[in-house]
């Protein structure tokens, strides 16, 4: 019975350890390190942890064509570009709205993937996108306050659709912990190149954390919510159907309002308004994987 629910316990598990990464995201700012730097030391941490546990996989790298090493460093720029949007949205609004934001991702995956792999936008995606675009009329006209933090957190959603986009002309060509380690490796060179320009706008007292909240915080983020929750939704891909998967990893964005809603209380900080527009939001959440499987483009 257990090995029957173990891939949907593997998923839900990981989803909610990535939903986890905004609650971590505010305590870790809260011990004084920046959006940005905090990416860097999840870039680092990860890495490291990937070249202790897979030290033969990543092998492979040496073997690739330079130009394919260069076709995935360039997508794990977009990824750390999306992670320190991510986390400076939260330390400019909050997590809930951050997450919100994000929650937008689908509608924008639904929009450039057609172009990449050369296929129609479906009308369905078009009439979820004037929802999306309903749902931040709302956050935007409620949150007003929060305005750079709406915007930097679009621009986080729009990263996160790219890249996840064009992970999928590579993912079936190389082993995953190959293209994680390459893309954040990327990632590490990126913002070393970027630290004066990131220490200007983001200026710190310490460039290392000082305490040891902040070192368990990172941990957390770099072992349990990137490397093994990376690890348990491969995992999970062996036994369970794209659609399946697809819906559930949609529910990041859920998970993490929720938490975060109980966790720093945020619902105190947010007008009713900003929840109906996260409703509108993330409603297309749901609704884009089951109309489209039941609707004719």
């Amino acid at each position: 019975m257990i090995k029957k629910y173990l891939p949907y316990i593997q998923l839900h598990t990981a989803i909610i350890l990535f939903g986890f990464t905004g609650i971590l995201g505010r305590l870790i700012n809260e011990e004084g390190i920046s959006g940005p730097l905090l990416v860097f030391y999840r870039l680092v941490l990860t890495l490291l942890s990937l070249i202790i546990i897979f030290p033969v996989t990543l092998k492979n790298i040496f073997s690739m064509k330079f130009g394919e090493v260069m076709k995935i460093s360039g997508i794990g720029l977009i990824v750390a570009l999306h992670w320190v949007a991510f986390y400076t949205s939260i330390q400019v609004s909050n997590v809930s709205l951050a997450l919100c934001c994000l929650a937008a991702s689908p509608f924008f995956t639904a929009i450039i993937e057609p172009f990449v792999f050369k296929r129609k936008i479906a009308k369905i995606e078009i009439y979820l996108g004037i929802i999306v675009i309903i749902g931040f009329v709302f956050v935007f006209g409620f949150s007003f306050e929060y305005v750079w933090g709406i915007v930097i957190g679009i621009i986080s959603a729009l990263c996160a659709s790219i890249f996840s986009v064009l992970n999928k002309t590579i993912a079936s060509r190389y082993n995953t912990y190959v293209i994680m380690a390459i893309e954040f490796t990327a990632g590490i060179g990126l913002l070393v190149v970027c630290m004066p320009l990131i220490l200007a706008i983001f200026p710190t007292e310490h460039f290392l954390p000082t305490t040891t909240k902040a070192w368990v915080y990172l941990g957390v983020l770099a072992l349990l919510c990137t490397t093994l929750a990376y690890a348990l939704s491969i995992f999970s891909l062996r036994h369970l159907s794209a659609f399946t998967t697809n819906l559930s990893i949609n529910l990041e964005p859920v998970y993490g309002i929720i938490m975060a809603y109980f966790w720093f209380h945020e619902h105190e900080d947010l007008s009713p308004g900003f929840y109906y527009g996260a409703i509108l939001i993330v409603s297309t959440v749901f609704l884009h994987p089951v109309l489209q499987k039941r609707l004719p483009s």
